[in-house]
């Protein structure tokens, strides 16, 4: 079997990321847990590992953690057919799960640079356009294949599975720019004269960036009525690869330290903000992590097939027809960033 980590082309054409993988020594936790699912996963293309290691190295890094986020659910995989990239079966129900992503413009990796500073004025009108756009074409493209009309998926809930990789930083911003645009939603909230916390929703009809403009509420257009629900997640990425990898006992605990700091949701009634975290990633008295915690699932509210909204044990989100109602565990991580402090020195997250 081919060695997913072994490259396959020269040394010029491999990802940034791929290179950071293989070559600095804090990821050998990554390592040894890719190449143990990589030889469970069913490459039925032939062309995994070398998208892995070139042009579609975030990609694929997507699909293997959604393999190992639905292998740890339980879920059996049906390999016999060439698309969606997964059918499975969980608790006695059909899923079909199709994985995308939003890329750099003109489809090239993403250029490992820092995020681009931005005024409040930029950043808003970045996360209720620009990004709701990014997202859209991404999941507009997968509508098109029409799936849901393949003999193997029909009459079962098709679910599209999203990540976005389309410039540095967007992967702390997209869920809420996600979800207005799934639903043609936006949030306002402000405290009333009692100091209680209140949040209005406001309809959204389109976003507009540039000179493109698309119409909002994907789950209300024509045929989206086949797609069961959305699942969004930040946390598709060599990092929670290596974080699980550590946590399952990969790499040496005397030569690596890695220590996770983000925000997360607080379940305080009237917080309007976020908490902050920091820990020691497999410390004794550092929250548990799981592939489960981080990703949503968005449920659409004219599907099909409706899923049950507790079928999947992720944080799920749903309208009833009057507002957005949200379920989370008790730590849900909004985003965050793992220093790895390895002999060899520091990479950073």
């Amino acid at each position: 079997m081919t060695d997913i980590l072994t490259p396959v082309v020269s040394y010029d054409r491999l990802h940034p990321g791929f290179r950071s993988l293989i070559e600095y020594s804090g990821h050998e936790p990554a390592r040894q847990l890719i190449r143990r699912l990589f030889a469970s996963f069913v490459d039925r293309d032939g062309n995994f590992v070398e998208q892995f290691q070139t042009t579609g190295f975030d990609q694929r890094t997507w699909e293997l953690f959604l393999f190992a986020l639905f292998q740890d659910m339980g879920a059996s995989f049906d390999w016999t057919h060439s698309a969606p990239d997964f059918v499975l079966t969980y608790r006695g129900q059909g899923l079909i799960i199709e994985a995308t992503t939003a890329n750099p413009p003109g489809g090239g990796p993403l250029a490992p640079t820092a995020p681009t500073k931005r005024s409040p004025q930029e950043l808003r009108h970045q996360m209720e356009h620009e990004y709701p756009i990014r997202l859209g074409s991404a999941l507009y493209s997968k509508l098109q294949k029409r799936y849901w009309e393949l003999p193997h998926v029909t009459g079962k809930p098709v679910i599209l599975a999203i990540e976005d990789f389309h410039e540095p930083g967007s992967l702390y911003h997209s869920e809420a720019s996600l979800w207005q645009y799934l639903y043609g939603i936006r949030g306002k909230w402000y405290f009333n004269d009692e100091g209680v916390l209140q949040i209005e929703e406001i309809p959204v009809d389109k976003h507009a960036h540039g000179a493109k403009e698309i119409p909002s509420a994907f789950f209300d257009l024509p045929n989206v009525e086949h797609i069961s629900a959305v699942i969004f997640a930040n946390s598709g990425t060599i990092t929670k690869f290596n974080r699980m990898g550590f946590l399952m006992g990969y790499g040496d605990p005397s030569k690596i330290l890695m220590i996770r700091t983000g925000t997360c949701y607080d379940h305080s009634p009237n917080a309007a903000e976020p908490l902050v975290f920091r820990y020691v990633v497999g410390h004794p008295d550092s929250p548990p992590e799981t592939w489960g915690q981080g990703p949503s699932l968005f449920h659409n509210p004219n599907a099909l097939c409706p899923l049950p909204h507790d079928l999947l044990p992720l944080a799920y989100h749903y309208h009833d027809g009057s507002r957005l109602r949200s379920f989370l565990p008790d730590f849900f991580p909004y985003g965050s960033q793992t220093q790895v402090l390895a002999e060899a020195g520091e990479a950073p997250a």
